[in-house]
């Protein structure tokens, strides 16, 4: 989509009334969903009601999907009415076509097909047309870090009501209905799948901003709201995610770097500062394991150094030399510094024995790769897909 004016360009997709449609749809999409909240007061219901949970998140997700279809919509006439669209390299088109063929199918073979359709609207055919019309669009460097923005703000304003429910500062997070420390997403494994990858997008914002109060801005909020969000909520596959993700991509990259520098003519120094960012990415990566052996010194009522165990003394006996006779001596106390909750928690992945909820992952792992190679496994048996 050329613009008929070049001054306009860094600031705009093109003209004023589209660029404002698609900002404004795409700020509800990023900053809404985190933070809406249907207060319903059920009749002598217990506290954390289940329907209460289900009716909020299908709600969020109606607020997502109607977002994503406006802004399709949007794109798609603006398309239209301009008769040209940005091509898409064949190797993605193949595999996109390839992705909604295996769609279609399920959804002809399936057990209830008109479910199915939901389903494949829902999940798979919006979200993929929502990318298409991104593609569309002309970026610049203000509209992708006003992009990213909107999308920090929410994860943002997130994990202040995160950590809220801890620290409380105020009383009207506890009034909201949720499973541990989850924001206004009530459910803290859910919240945390959402605010963990928020922490390598502030990190890469960091180094996208030219302003320095930009990048310490975005280094603040990793270090004092992302990370400790993170690390309240308790999730253990999240923690994973994080870890693994950003560490792995990081030493692929700096592998890649060892064996094809970076050169640049256009930017003096390029080669030299390669390993930057890759060596960022790890550090930030290895920050949350650090975050969640050192909770008791940051949390609320942490024991913080009442950590130090001096364990009990021991005795033991010596044989006297002037008199040969035994004598009994005590061993001296060597402080011990106990595990905090969390990191008994990160290490159960390692350690499934020591975790009741570890093993039935793996159970549920192995009747799932069972389940893969049975007799039903093309057709299924589910009432969607």
């Amino acid at each position: 989509m050329a613009l008929s004016n070049p001054k306009k360009e860094k600031f705009s997709f093109g003209s004023l009334t589209f660029t404002t449609a698609i900002f404004s749809t795409i700020s509800v999409l990023f900053i809404l969903p985190p933070l809406f909240h249907l207060n319903i007061a059920p009749n002598e219901f217990a506290p954390g009601f289940i329907p209460l949970r289900m009716i909020n998140a299908d709600l969020k997700y109606l607020i997502v999907l109607g977002c994503m279809s406006l802004v399709s919509g949007i794109v798609l006439v603006r398309s239209h009415l301009h008769g040209k669209i940005v091509p898409i390299p064949r190797p993605l088109l193949v595999c996109g076509c390839l992705f909604l063929l295996a769609v279609l199918i399920s959804t002809a073979i399936s057990h209830n097909p008109i479910r199915a359709w939901v389903s494949a609207l829902q999940w798979h055919i919006v979200p993929l047309f929502f990318a298409w019309s991104l593609v569309q669009l002309k970026w610049s460097r203000v509209m992708v870090i006003s992009f990213l923005s909107m999308l920090l703000i929410g994860g943002f304003l997130s994990s202040l009501v995160t950590l809220d429910q801890h620290y409380r500062w105020t009383d009207w997070s506890h009034q909201l209905v949720r499973n541990g420390y989850a924001g206004i997403i009530f459910n803290r494994n859910f919240a945390a799948e959402y605010h963990a990858p928020l922490i390598p997008l502030a990190l890469g914002l960091a180094f996208y901003v030219k302003p320095w109060w930009g990048r310490v801005l975005c280094l603040v909020s990793i270090l004092l709201i992302f990370l400790p969000a993170v690390s309240l909520s308790m999730a253990r596959g999240a923690w994973v995610g994080h870890m693994g993700g950003v560490i792995g991509v990081s030493l692929g990259l700096l592998l890649f770097l060892r064996f094809h520098p970076v050169r640049s003519e256009a930017v003096k120094g390029v080669r030299g500062k390669s390993w930057l960012v890759p060596l960022s990415f790890t550090i930030i990566g290895l920050a949350l394991p650090a975050f969640l052996y050192t909770s008791d010194f940051w949390k609320k009522d942490g024991k913080g150094w009442e950590r130090l165990d001096f364990g009990e003394e021991e005795t033991f006996q010596v044989l006297d030399p002037q008199t040969n006779l035994p004598q009994t001596n005590l061993t001296e106390k060597k402080p011990i510094l106990t595990q905090t909750s969390e990191s008994k928690e990160l290490e159960s992945i390692v350690n499934p024995g020591q975790s009741f909820s570890s093993m039935r992952r793996l159970v549920l792992w192995e009747d799932a790769i069972k389940e893969c190679f049975s007799d039903d496994f093309l057709f299924g048996k589910g009432t969607d897909h």
